[in-house]
């Protein structure tokens, strides 16, 4: 069953000292979650230049459909440079602001996007930091009321404030966090836990959300959903870069949810895809289902 969401964020080149991929966590979730045979669609907007021209070919080369993105003048299409540690964990350097800082939703957009009548919307932290395409997400959460709410923490370097990430979660049904962000959330809001599942617990109370899923490195992954505690093992590969690994997982926890799976399956199957990912250089390298299921195996 193909089930529709609209994707709220960035897409972005990024540019490794090898050279140029496209990217950016919006982007990222987006390709993998069409791979999983969901109707992505992308919110976002690019530069009116030969990048920009450059992206949308890329976008319609993954079988993305490029309705809504908007092509704005006077601004460079976004690009971020990355730096990779010995054991592949990157280090980006955001160039802003970007054509995706700038986006202004009109009300046909909104209506468009109504009309598309998602059942999940997926959205960030990086996109909402400038106020234009703060306040223009937030118009396209209430176009699609009906729509789970999807929000992936991700935060970079100088791109978000506590008031920002607070405004967000409670805005949220799900929200999923790795080991940073955790440490973070847990010490700027006061949610004070034992352990992983008490600071879920803890997260929803909070702010509303009904389900927290929280990526743990090496350790795997944990879920709360509705009170109730998950946790999976990881797998190990031999990592070429950690990029787009955790919107991969993202998608493919998001995938698992929309088809009703047990939480078990949901972060098992998340875990493979994210590794597979890990394993490879860039953010949406090519992956077969069969990959996964002789990892499920081994």
């Amino acid at each position: 069953m193909q089930h529709r969401v609209a994707v709220l964020g960035e897409v972005l080149w990024d540019v490794f000292p090898s050279g140029a991929r496209i990217g950016g966590a919006a982007f990222n979730f987006s390709v993998q979650s069409r791979r999983l045979g969901e109707s992505p669609l992308l919110v976002t907007a690019v530069g009116e230049d030969e990048l920009g021209r450059k992206t949308l070919r890329a976008m319609e080369d993954f079988g993305l459909d490029t309705r809504m993105v908007k092509e704005l003048p006077g601004v460079a299409t976004g690009t971020v440079t990355v730096e990779l540690t010995p054991d592949g964990q990157p280090a980006y350097t955001l160039h802003r602001p970007a054509p995706w800082d700038a986006i202004d939703l009109s009300e046909v957009d909104l209506a468009n996007l109504a009309a598309f009548q998602p059942s999940w919307i997926y959205f960030g932290t990086l996109q909402n930091l400038y106020e234009a395409s703060r306040n223009s997400n937030l118009r396209a959460l209430e176009a699609v009321p009906k729509a789970t709410r999807v929000y992936d923490v991700n935060l970079r370097k100088d791109s978000f404030t506590p008031e920002l990430v607070r405004e967000f979660l409670t805005r949220a049904n799900i929200v999923k966090l790795n080991e940073d962000e955790i440490a973070w959330v847990s010490e700027t809001f006061g949610i004070d836990s034992g352990s992983i599942d008490d600071f879920a617990r803890r997260l929803c109370d909070r702010f509303g959300c009904h389900t927290v899923i929280m990526t743990l490195g090496e350790q795997g992954a944990a879920l709360v959903s509705k009170g109730e505690y998950t946790r999976a093992r990881g797998y190990k590969v031999q990592v070429a870069d950690t990029v787009g690994a955790g919107d991969s997982f993202t998608a493919a926890a998001v995938h698992g949810l929309a088809l009703g799976w047990p939480s078990h399956r949901i972060l098992d199957f998340a875990n493979r895809l994210g590794a597979c990912v890990a394993s490879r250089p860039g953010g949406t390298p090519a992956w077969e289902i069969s990959e996964l299921e002789r990892m499920e195996h081994a």
